[in-house]
């Protein structure tokens, strides 16, 4: 299979733009004392519409707060051939520190799975600034 078939997707309900090419930039303002959505991502193959095993999170840094991650299984719903699919998702999200209020950067990656032909992987850089009220 070759890597371009293989789509490394994420849905992010924030501002995203590309950070020095290797990173996604994540900018949002969240509440205070409350868990917030940062992205979904997953691995998915849009020739076969087969889908990846669960990527897998490592978090580089987050001053005020942690990272936690759910994995969630879904349909693929976005209207093209591979709708309906069952997709393994990688939720990725972000709690302040108890009493925290201000700017925090915090950076991760996710890894996904190797291809069908057993070579190489993918892997997304992310940061997100994010403030928190």
């Amino acid at each position: 299979m070759a890597l371009s078939r293989l789509v490394f997707a994420a849905i992010v309900v924030a501002v995203t733009t590309n950070f020095g090419n290797s990173a996604e930039v994540i900018r949002k303002t969240i509440d205070a004392d409350r868990t917030a959505f940062l992205v979904s991502t997953y691995v998915l193959d849009q020739k076969t519409c087969r889908a990846g095993p669960y990527p897998q999170l490592s978090v580089i840094g987050a001053d005020n707060g942690k990272v936690t991650s759910e994995l969630v299984r879904s349909q693929q719903d976005n209207g093209d051939q591979c709708a309906g699919t069952l997709i393994n998702h990688l939720v990725i999200d972000y709690t302040p520190d108890p009493g925290f209020r201000g700017q925090d950067t915090v950076k991760f990656r996710v890894s996904g799975a190797r291809r069908a032909d057993g070579t190489g992987h993918s892997i997304r850089d992310y940061r997100a600034y994010l403030t928190v009220q």
